[in-house]
C-alpha cells in the first residue's frame, strides 16, 4: 500500500501474525518508500518500531536518502527480547521532513516474537 497517512498503520486493521521472529536477536528488514519525499534542507528518516495499535516501542532509525522511486531499503533491527510469545504490529514511519508533502507515511506488517529460549507453546 502507498499514501498510508494515518498512524498507527495507515488505517489498516490488525490481522493475524504473518511471521514469527526470534526475540533479542537482529533482523534485516525491507521496506519500500513508493515516491520520493527527500528534503535536502532537512532530511527525514525512518521510524522502526513494535508494540500494539495503541503503544510502538522504538526499535530503529534510519536517514532519508535522495532515491529514485520506488526505492527498496534493508535495515537490521533488535527485535525485543519476550518471555513469551508475543503478538504484535512491526510499523514503519517514513518522516518526510518536506513542507511539500504529507508528514508521515506508516507501513505495517503482523508480526510474532518468540521467546529466545524456544517457542512457548
Amino acid at each position: 500500500d502507498c499514501g498510508l497517512t494515518t498512524g498507527p498503520c495507515g488505517g489498516r486493521a490488525h490481522g493475524p501474525a504473518l511471521l514469527a521472529v526470534p526475540g533479542g536477536e537482529s533482523v534485516n528488514i525491507t521496506f519500500q518508500k513508493n515516491l520520493n519525499h527527500f528534503n535536502g534542507d532537512k532530511p527525514g528518516h525512518f521510524a522502526v518500531a513494535f508494540g500494539t495499535e495503541t503503544k510502538m516501542e522504538p526499535i530503529g532509525m534510519m536517514p532519508d536518502s535522495n532515491t529514485t522511486s520506488p526505492w527498496l531499503y534493508e535495515f537490521p533491527v533488535e527485535v525485543p527480547k519476550v518471555e513469551k510469545r508475543e503478538v504484535g504490529v512491526l510499523q514503519v514511519i517514513y518522516v518526510t521532513s518536506n513542507p511539500n508533502a504529507p508528514a508521515m507515511f506508516y507501513q505495517c506488517a503482523d508480526i510474532e516474537i518468540l521467546p529466545s529460549h524456544g517457542p512457548d507453546f
